[in-house]
């Protein structure tokens, strides 16, 4: 295994920790500046926590979201392609450093939509995703459409995006072209973090396979 393998590797083994570290400062930051904050900015910061606990559900708790990606693909090795470690890695640490960067510049409502946007898309991901998994998985004894994520999209994503809209209509409302903004830059956004890094990332023989298991799918895998 070369040198980069190896660092790669144990970037790997810290980067839930280290997701974990950035959420925590989010959540700290919106409770120490409550009072400076508006509230898409406070908004914003919680989203952006949320895609660490998003993460982390998909990941480890109860994890195996990338079985069912995999699977949902047609992969013959769905502990690895198309998804591995490092594909969603970057998928997720894109997404975090962006909405860290909209903190930094100061949040307006085409930030905030496009963060809108984000939520509603994982709402719609992982609530259509259980529906297939439910329909795959039936005759095994899965009779929820509970999928890794789908939690945290439903008891995070849901309440901030609903948030995000109250604002639009009581605080500052995006313009069309913060509405325009925001669609093609969460567009542009989506492409680079997810089939642009799986194209990059993925590799039937990569080193950076799901290698702990399959999480909620070992109960219901093929």
């Amino acid at each position: 295994m070369s040198m980069r393998q190896k660092a790669t590797k144990l970037w790997l083994s810290l980067w839930l920790y280290a997701m974990t570290m950035v959420a925590g400062v989010l959540i700290g930051l919106v409770v120490a500046n409550w009072e400076a904050w508006d509230a898409q900015t406070k908004l914003v910061a919680l989203s952006t926590a949320t895609l660490s606990f998003h993460v982390l559900e998909e990941w480890r708790f109860p994890g195996g979201f990338h079985y069912m990606y995999n699977v949902m693909a047609d992969s013959e090795k769905p502990d690895r392609y198309p998804m591995n470690q490092l594909s969603d890695m970057w998928t997720n640490t894109i997404g975090t450093i962006v909405g860290c960067l909209m903190l930094a510049i100061g949040v307006n409502p085409m930030f905030a939509l496009m963060q809108c946007l984000q939520g509603v898309g994982e709402l719609f991901a992982h609530t259509s995703a259980g529906i297939w998994a439910l329909r795959r998985y039936r005759s095994q004894g899965k009779r929820t459409i509970y999928n890794p994520g789908l939690a945290t999209s439903w008891l995070g994503y849901f309440p901030l995006c609903c948030a995000f809209v109250w604002t639009f209509f009581t605080q500052a409302a995006p313009t069309l072209v913060d509405v325009v903004g925001a669609v093609a830059a969460g567009g542009v956004l989506m492409a680079v973090s997810l089939p642009l890094m799986e194209r990059i990332c993925k590799d039937e023989d990569t080193p950076y396979a799901y290698d702990w298991g399959n999480g909620y799918f070992e109960r219901f895998h093929d």
